[in-house]
């Protein structure tokens, strides 16, 4: 199995360190295990220019040649996802936001299904809830599943008391062994909110009146339309009912 860590920080510190030791937890369930990271900091990805040609037209008419192509094709390869960002004033770091920014097409046309997630940040004080929150609404919105979240407290090293490196470790060793856990499900069990996306999302780009303005996703959506998901799923007929009638309040309001 492959996993594929993504360290959106600015320099070696504690989110790449707790992803190494992550790692080094994941081993000790399967020490065949391949780990890649990915160091943003590190990564030439030019700062997206808002001009809309990946989710119109398609990922492959981004005007940008840089890292971004080879990151995905990994991402496509890897079984697991780790996100990683520090927290920077309440939110993730510009390398991470901007990484996420050029994936903006994967919201609208969803492709990372087979691969499960883990998102993971660092903070010294505050914040880290929001970020994980954020971080797995990414995920979850290009079509990641069983998204595992941990987030850790790492002050600077002099203050970091006995106690709370006892609980860091601790946290660590749960969301391991609960990524461990999501990586040997082979079935994908959508949530109430990714098949709502996905309804809401058909209805709108397969209009006829889409077509010119989002010619990729109209040609995507187009092949759904009697589908209950983007894949072969286990949707639940109570997440399907809900889905569709939300997708059909959404039609009547674009009337």
């Amino acid at each position: 199995m492959r996993i594929l860590a993504i360290i959106g920080s600015q320099r070696a510190g504690n989110t790449l360190k707790t992803a190494q030791l992550l790692e080094k937890e994941l081993q000790k369930s399967d020490d065949s295990l391949e780990f890649e990271y990915i160091n943003l900091w590190k990564a030439d990805i030019k700062l997206c220019l808002g001009c809309f040609n990946c989710m119109a037209k398609g990922i492959e008419n981004c005007p940008l040649q840089d890292d971004i192509t080879s990151i995905i094709q990994k991402m496509t390869k890897a079984d697991g996802i780790i996100l990683a960002s520090p927290v920077y004033v309440m939110n993730v770091t510009g390398n991470m936001k901007n990484f996420i920014d050029r994936l903006a097409a994967f919201c609208h046309r969803p492709a990372f299904f087979q691969q499960k997630a883990l998102v993971l940040s660092t903070v010294g004080g505050v914040g880290v809830k929001k970020v994980l929150s954020y971080l797995k609404e990414v995920a979850e919105a290009i079509g990641m599943q069983d998204v595992t979240k941990l987030g850790l407290v790492t002050p600077p090293a002099s203050l970091i008391f006995p106690k709370l490196q006892k609980k860091n470790d601790l946290a660590v060793h749960k969301a391991a062994l609960k990524f461990w856990q999501s990586l040997q499900k082979k079935t994908i069990t959508p949530s109430l909110g990714s098949v709502i996306q996905f309804e809401a999302q058909k209805v709108v780009f397969s209009k006829e009146s889409t077509h010119e303005a989002f010619p990729a996703d109209y040609s995507f959506y187009a092949k759904l339309q009697k589908n209950n998901y983007w894949v072969n799923a286990n949707v639940a007929w109570y997440k399907i009912l809900i889905g569709r009638s939300f997708g059909i309040f959404i039609s009547f309001v674009m009337k």
